[in-house]
């Protein structure tokens, strides 16, 4: 008698950030059948693929690969947060991923090696705190890889791998206390206008239990996690932020952020940036402008501004998510009494 494996079933985590699926990824190509989402399982990360159009008789979604960590657990540990990214760059895949006892694992694939490799970030020297990651995020520069992670002691902690060296160290630490506690975080490397040769800027938005999106920068070239900007509207725990793919207008970039919260409701912002950092006489401040508020970074200018408020929940908006398609682009929203909702916006 001969006995082949015909199906695989695992459960998620019941967490907001447990589960994973890259913006680029909803439309065909040939690696996003490969790795097209990827959910927490307890201690492991389960990889999910997408059927092709050609093999349309083949379940939709199924499970290619778990990743486990080497890590002692318990019966009480736990992944709480994943991020799954593509690299625009190159053929590599990376995984990052937190747990409730303060851990955090990078996952690395490439298509040349086709094994995947496992790193752990937060080692016992670099002075991390011992509490549950509550989110994480990938942003990819043509320079290095950006790793951020959020702790619920209110710790933000940025990890760099440089391209050239492989290596992966503690960049930057934020330690915002108790009422800045972090619930979600999101991350976007900026092409507006730079030089050629001149690293892209990261635009990082995270928020959490003090109701407000919090705007930070890391600068091309720079090792500094700056606050940029707090906004405000809310009316509850900021649950999920997600930007949108961004679009050159002229000699700018603008994206949208969207953010959800326990309020019920979906909050859009328009962020637009400009090559031009600080000039001699001009505060670091962010300051009110006609169409929003500005904010100065490094090498950015930021302009911010409320673009539109999403009603028709009637409990907490507990995720948020751009799915790119080819003509428009949409927002699918999940709540508190397992409602999901899809929300078309027509690009400009």
């Amino acid at each position: 008698m001969e006995a082949t494996l015909s199906y695989v079933a695992v459960g998620c985590n019941a967490a907001t950030n447990a589960l994973s699926i890259p913006l680029n990824t909803s439309l065909p190509s040939s690696r996003s059948y490969k790795f097209s989402g990827a959910f927490a399982a307890k201690n492991v990360v389960s990889l999910l693929s997408c059927s092709s159009p050609s093999n349309a008789s083949g379940a939709p979604l199924t499970i290619v690969e778990t990743l486990k960590h080497q890590e002692v657990t318990t019966n009480s540990t736990r992944l709480t947060s994943v991020r799954l990214q593509h690299s625009t760059y190159n053929s590599a895949v990376r995984v990052l991923a937190g747990d409730s006892e303060g851990h955090v694992f990078l996952w690395t694939w490439t298509q040349d090696e086709g094994d995947w490799k496992l790193l752990q970030l937060s080692l016992k020297d670099l002075e991390l705190p011992a509490v549950a990651v509550a989110a994480v995020v990938i942003a990819e520069t043509s320079r290095r890889q950006l790793y951020f992670a959020t702790f619920s002691d209110g710790t933000l902690a940025v990890f760099e791998e440089n391209k050239t060296r492989g290596k992966v160290i503690l960049l930057a630490k934020l330690e915002l206390g108790v009422k800045c506690i972090m619930e979600t975080v999101d991350a976007i490397a900026l092409t507006y206008g730079n030089d050629e040769g001149t690293e892209e800027s990261v635009l990082v938005a995270a928020g959490g239990v003090d109701s407000k999106v919090h705007l930070f920068e890391v600068a091309g070239g720079s090792d500094t996690l700056t606050p940029l900007l707090e906004l405000e509207g809310h009316r509850g725990w900021i649950r999920s932020l997600a930007f949108q793919n961004q679009q050159k207008i002229e000699s700018a970039t603008s994206v949208l952020l969207a953010s959800a919260s326990q309020d019920q409701r979906i909050r859009l912002w328009k962020i637009t940036a400009r090559s031009g950092g600080p000039g001699k006489e001009t505060s670091k401040e962010p300051a009110e402008v006609h169409d929003g508020f500005l904010a100065i970074g490094q090498q950015v200018k930021y302009t911010v501004s409320f673009d539109a408020l999403l009603l028709g929940h009637e409990d907490w908006v507990t995720s948020v998510q751009w799915m790119q398609l080819p003509h428009a682009d949409e927002i699918s929203s999940g709540t508190q009494d397992s409602l999901l909702a899809s929300w078309g916006y027509t690009r400009p």
